[in-house]
């Protein structure tokens, strides 16, 4: 089931709690929350103070003082998915990659450079290796064109939606 951004939101106010009564929830449990909290950026502004338990490519499950959440990375701001994916992820050349997909299919070109030039560094073979996810990359590209491509057309900027989507049409044939 996936969750409504107002369902979301009402989450997140439960997290404000008070700093004694999460001091005492760690104490009663036994053990300490993982790491010091951090922000956490849905993609409507809103943010919330939260542990991070666990990140996977597409999604971050989070903890407040009492409720704890599994988001996809839809449902927050791209960059801070990335911010929070970068600090969590374990450090390979495949998630590296990875990265570079994800910041590439949202618009964040210098960050999924830069994500795609570590993952070449840590494994020079890594471009071959992943040929057969190449068709996946293009599609992914050429998506987040025809999205620029009907906003510029939406704006009234029916010149420069053309070329966009042209651009789009030449290379995809």
């Amino acid at each position: 089931m996936k969750m409504r951004p107002v369902a979301i939101l009402a989450v997140l106010f439960l997290f404000a709690g008070s700093i004694a009564f999460a001091a005492q929830e760690a104490k009663d449990e036994g053990k300490a929350k993982p790491g010091k909290k951090e922000e956490i950026v849905l993609k409507d502004g809103l943010t919330a103070m939260v542990w991070v338990l666990e990140t996977d490519i597409n999604s971050v499950t989070v903890k407040g003082d009492k409720v704890q959440a599994k988001l996809s990375g839809d449902e927050l701001d791209p960059h801070s998915f990335y911010d929070i994916r970068r600090r969590h992820m374990e450090d390979t050349a495949r998630n590296h990659f990875a990265l570079a997909v994800y910041c590439f299919g949202h618009g964040m070109f210098n960050r999924a450079k830069y994500q795609r030039d570590i993952a070449i560094a840590m494994d020079a073979d890594l471009v071959e290796s992943l040929k057969k996810e190449m068709p996946d990359l293009q599609e992914k590209i050429a998506e987040y064109f025809l999205k620029r491509a009907n906003r510029l057309y939406r704006d009234g900027k029916f010149d420069e939606a053309r070329e966009v989507a042209e651009l789009v049409a030449t290379r995809m044939m």
